[in-house]
């Protein structure tokens, strides 16, 4: 067998500023997302890598410069030609591309500079404090105890472990990102990987210990939205029946109903996730959306979030019920997420569907909100003996009504897909000729 020559040819990559997906220049058109290049790269948005081999390993080096700015092609071709110099003369070396020496707070400020971040507010606001007591010192010279000390103190001020985890996770995920861009040394990232979740989980559960598991009855339900404020009926009654997240709900705006398909449909832009999806307007909620829908120009629901959780605590004190995320038993306004999705595992949906609707991307999630309770328990023992008794593997398959109705819901969800990614125009063009019952 041939040994591996130690000098190969360099290559320059782009990387799509969209999916990030790095290939070859020449590309007009991303070959992951199919995003128009051309234009990206005329508006200097592309990053480019320079790609070489060195002693065995795979070298992936950005081309960047030494404000950490993207260079062009041209001068990453210039840096490309620089190294196949080095490489000619056998003087290459890693050492060549130095980390800079920067503060937290520089670093902060660079990461929050870059598009591709997701969910800036939040981590802005995650990074807040530990800027506060860290930024004006260089990266490489906060240690593991200062991080350690850091932990302790927010959970003295009071902060819940899930909190105390959250921050740290943004911090990492700043950490991690200079690490890839190589703005600081391998050895300064595992100073910050080092550091564990405060938040324990479950072994036997695998859940965090911290995950409530508080579910409402029908009745319950019904009895909240009695006692529940005017402005809050409607949010309230569309969170139960969809699982739809407060934020999803309360900032639903008209142009994502369609009352002739009876969809809500949720662009990437209004999701936690990222991600398009499309929830069914059934029967119980569809009159009150028709009514809202006939009055709003832009968003449907006037209550703010933070009206809407005090609606919701006001109305489970005057039904008796225990609210509160630090009360044992206590319930929120996010248990009737919890709530949507026991029920359709109590209703036998697949799994697939009950997390196309709710948005879940791992099955670790999804189970995390399902809650067998013991009734639920009790029916599947009763089921497995009924079979045992029987001698059936399966006390019955899916019936061709239920496949069918799943295949239409598959059709339905690609079609909302497609629908996002058309322009009003043709949207409107398509509704106009669109039955009012997708069924049909």
């Amino acid at each position: 067998m041939a040994k591996r020559r130690r000098w190969v040819e360099m290559a320059i990559l782009a990387e799509c500023p969209i999916c990030h997906r790095r290939q070859k220049v020449k590309n007009k058109k991303c070959v992951k997302c199919e995003g128009n290049l051309d234009k990206q790269k005329q508006g200097g948005k592309v990053k480019y890598w320079i790609v070489y081999w060195l002693n065995g390993k795979q070298i992936w080096e950005p081309a960047l410069n030494e404000k950490g700015e993207k260079l062009s092609i041209n001068d990453a071709k210039a840096a490309e030609g620089k190294r196949q110099g080095q490489r000619k003369e056998k003087v290459i070396t890693i050492l060549n591309v130095r980390p800079q020496r920067m503060t937290f707070s520089e670093l902060v400020e660079w990461y929050l500079g870059q598009e591709h971040v997701k969910d800036r507010k939040n981590k802005e606001r995650n990074l807040r404090d530990f800027n506060a007591q860290f930024g004006t010192r260089t990266v490489d010279s906060i240690d593991n105890s200062d991080l350690l000390n850091y932990q302790v103190r927010l959970k003295g001020e009071g902060k819940e472990d899930a909190t105390v985890d959250n921050k740290m996770s943004s911090i990492k995920t700043v950490i991690n990102q200079a690490l890839k861009d190589r703005k600081i040394t391998r050895e300064v990232a595992e100073t910050f990987s080092s550091v564990k979740k405060v938040l324990k989980k479950n072994p036997n559960t695998g859940k965090s210990s911290n995950a409530k598991e508080v579910i409402i009855s029908f009745e319950i339900f019904n009895a909240l939205h009695e006692a529940i404020r005017e402005r809050s009926k409607v949010p309230l009654k569309v969170k139960y029946w969809t699982g739809m997240r407060e934020g999803e709900v309360l900032n639903l705006k008209r142009d994502r109903i369609s009352l002739e398909r009876k969809m809500i449909e949720l662009r990437p832009e209004d999701t936690k996730e990222k991600r398009a999806k499309g929830i069914p307007i059934i029967d119980e909620i569809c009159p009150a959306l028709q009514g809202l829908c006939e009055k709003a120009k832009d968003r449907i629901f006037t209550v703010t979030k933070d009206q809407f959780i005090r609606d919701v605590k006001e109305a489970s004190k005057k039904i008796g019920l225990t609210y509160g995320r630090k009360l044992k038993d206590g319930f929120t306004a996010h248990s009737l997420r919890h709530t949507f999705k026991t029920n359709a595992m109590r209703a036998g949906v697949p799994q697939a569907v009950s997390m196309r609707i709710s948005g879940h991307s791992t099955e670790e999630m999804n189970l995390r909100y399902s809650h067998p309770q013991l009734d639920d328990l009790r029916a599947a023992m009763e089921k497995i003996t009924r079979s045992i008794k029987s001698g059936a593997s399966s006390e019955a398959e899916a019936s061709p009504m239920l496949m069918a109705i799943l295949e239409k819901l598959d059709s339905i969800s690609k079609s909302v897909d497609k629908t996002l990614a058309k322009t009003p125009s043709d949207q409107q063009k398509e509704v106009s000729q669109t039955s009012a019952n997708p069924f049909n």
